[in-house]
């Protein structure tokens, strides 16, 4: 009789841990603005939470987007969230980088020479993953972590017919569909990315509509599995009485 207790005992536990354990992803669309679709997540409600980036500005920078109503714990209220930080780092050869120029929710180069809402033959501008969080909702038994899963690709608008643009940091140092770009055309990487850069070869492009994921692990607190054998030993011992 105690070692059918003591299996049950078990067993509430490791169904408990294995009820609780989950895996989310959530793919991001990050832009400059909200409006049009060109800020978006696969699930929950997205904001630009800090603006940082601007012209003029620093030629570092960065942006904040959270993620919000999302249901990650066995709570399921769809209180928890995430915010994720994307940095912008602009270049220039021909003169100094003085704000991230910005037009249609795209980005470009200010240097001082060109146009600021564009990335021209003598610019680049790199984008890359600085920070994400996630936050769970009260009464919340699990813990979480988050990871980023790479970058996937971006839009190129403002593309005239024979123009073309480079892409650097990557593994293949080139996207799908790069050679032949047209307008507002999504470019997929072929595999993700920690960070990427754009550089203008011919013409001038400005550019959009980053592709992101993340992955949000939650898990039970080892508290949380004591709290729920003990409930379960207390049920098991009302039953023989």
């Amino acid at each position: 009789m105690k070692h059918m207790k003591a299996m049950a005992i078990l067993g509430l536990i490791v169904s408990f841990e294995a009820v609780q354990a989950a895996s989310t992803s959530i793919d991001l669309q990050l832009s400059r603005r909200l409006d049009n679709g060109d800020t978006s997540s696969s699930v929950g409600t997205i904001a630009i939470t800090t603006l940082n980036e601007g012209n003029p500005g620093a030629a570092t920078q960065s942006m904040l987007y959270t993620v919000t109503g999302l249901t990650l714990d066995s709570v399921g209220t769809a209180d928890d969230q995430i915010t994720f930080e994307m940095g912008l780092a602009g270049s220039s050869s021909s003169g100094t980088v003085v704000g991230m120029g910005a037009s249609y929710g795209a980005w470009g180069i200010a240097d001082g020479s060109g146009s600021a809402s564009l990335i021209e033959n003598d610019e680049a501008l790199t984008f890359g993953f600085v920070a994400a969080t996630v936050t769970l909702g009260a009464g919340a038994f699990e813990s979480a972590s988050v990871s980023f899963d790479g970058f996937t690709g971006f839009s190129a608008l403002n593309v005239a017919a024979g123009e073309t643009f480079n892409i650097s940091g990557t593994a293949a140092n080139n996207v799908t569909g790069a050679s032949i770009a047209s307008n507002g055309d999504l470019y997929s990487f072929t595999g993700s990315e920690s960070a990427f850069t754009v550089e203008g070869n011919e013409g001038a492009m400005r550019y959009n509509l980053v592709q992101a994921s993340v992955t949000i692990n939650t898990v039970p607190e080892p508290s949380a599995s004591v709290l729920i054998a003990l409930a379960g030993i207390s049920l098991i011992l009302r039953r023989r009485k």
